[in-house]
């Protein structure tokens, strides 16, 4: 399981990763580690947080990976948050075929 908290410290997501069945972090890598930039020194970055969020993206966190490791429930492959729109998108990623990990690719 892997989680975050967006710069603007009001959205954030949950995802489970499972090699060779959903992506791992060189098919879909976090969007932080995607830009290649420097998390302190980007224009525009206020890299704010808030407790309710970090609060909510945890307990997110913690009830999906209790209900994948005790097999109940539907476990979701990625969640995201949206505070201001009280929104929660789910999603069903696929690994990609081109991915530049070979055991990933490999298990695929």
């Amino acid at each position: 399981m892997e989680s975050g908290v967006a710069e603007n410290a009001v959205s954030g997501h949950i995802q489970l990763l499972l090699p060779g069945v959903t992506p791992c972090y060189e098919c879909v890598p976090p969007l932080i580690v995607a830009t290649g930039l420097p998390e302190a020194k980007r224009d525009g970055v206020c890299a704010a947080s808030l407790p309710t969020t970090m609060g909510i993206i945890a307990g997110l966190l913690a009830q999906n990976a209790l209900k994948y490791l005790l097999q109940f429930g539907d476990v979701s492959e990625y969640v995201g948050y949206d505070a201001m729109r009280d929104h929660f998108p789910r999603l069903t990623l696929k690994p990609n075929p081109e991915c530049t990990h070979a055991i990933c690719r490999t298990r695929q």
